[in-house]
Order: structure tokens, then sequence, then C-alpha cells
């Protein structure tokens, strides 16, 4: 993770694994429709302000844990945000608090709330990559209101 953040004044900045052309994340929500990705871009501009936790008095991005990926003897919490009421999960990490750099892995629309167990291993994968350095990172792109 090579990535070096441009200097911001407040806010986190939101970041997504890249491969070439392909974005596992805004590829699949690029099918939302226009409701859907209003929704979507509501919740990531409320994360951009918030983070990861939400810093009290900017908002609650709805958003939980899913679980823990582990590399190299190292332990990662990988979360998904909820784009409610739309059907669609983003799923990250945050590697690197004092940065303050919130990283998406890739996403999914679902028609129920049931988890999926291979949401996770996709994560794992995914850090793995971006690890090894088969991914890079660039800002996710978030039009302005």
């Amino acid at each position: 993770m090579c990535y070096t953040p441009p200097d911001r004044a407040g806010g986190w900045q939101l970041l997504e694994v890249v491969r070439g052309t392909r974005r596992p994340s805004s590829d699949a929500y690029c099918d939302a429709n226009d409701r859907e990705l209003a929704t979507i871009l509501r919740q990531l501009r409320l994360l951009r302000l918030a983070g990861c936790p939400p810093e009290r008095g900017k908002g609650r991005p709805r958003y939980e844990k899913l679980g823990q990926c582990t590399f190299e003897g190292r332990s990662v919490g990988v979360y998904v945000l909820k784009a409610k009421p739309s059907p669609w999960r983003l799923y990250f990490f945050v590697p690197d608090r004092e940065h303050r750099r919130i990283v998406f892995l890739h996403s999914v629309s679902k028609k129920r709330d049931k988890r999926d167990a291979q949401d996770l291993v996709r994560c794992s994968t995914l850090i793995g990559a971006l690890e090894r350095g088969a991914y890079s990172l660039q800002e996710v792109e978030i039009p302005p209101v």
C-alpha cells in the first residue's frame, strides 16, 4: 500500500482498490439506478465526513463490522457500509486511522440482509492482493452535491 494521501483539512480520505482499469467497488455500483446511486453517494459523503469510528457530531454513516482478516500476523477489521434503503453494500477496511484513510474493496447489491460468508473471503483476498502489490489505490470519485 504505497499510496501517499494528499494533505487534507478535515474529513477522511476514501480510496478504492484498482487493478488496471478495474475497480471492484465502484464498477459494481455503476449498475445502480439513480435513486440507489444517490443513496450510495450520500452514505459515502457521510462516511468521508464522520470517519470510522464516526466522530461525534458529524453524523452516523450506516455501517457495521463484518469480521476480521489476518495477514502476516496483522489483524484487519472489515466493515460493510449499508446504503439503505437501497440493496447496496460497500465493503471497506481502515488501514490507517492516523492518516484518516478508508479503503473500499468491493460492492454488491443484496436483496436480503442475510450474510454471505464469501463476502469476507473476497475482502480477505483483495486485501492480500493489495498487500502484495497486485492492486493499487485511487481516490473514490464522489461528485459534488
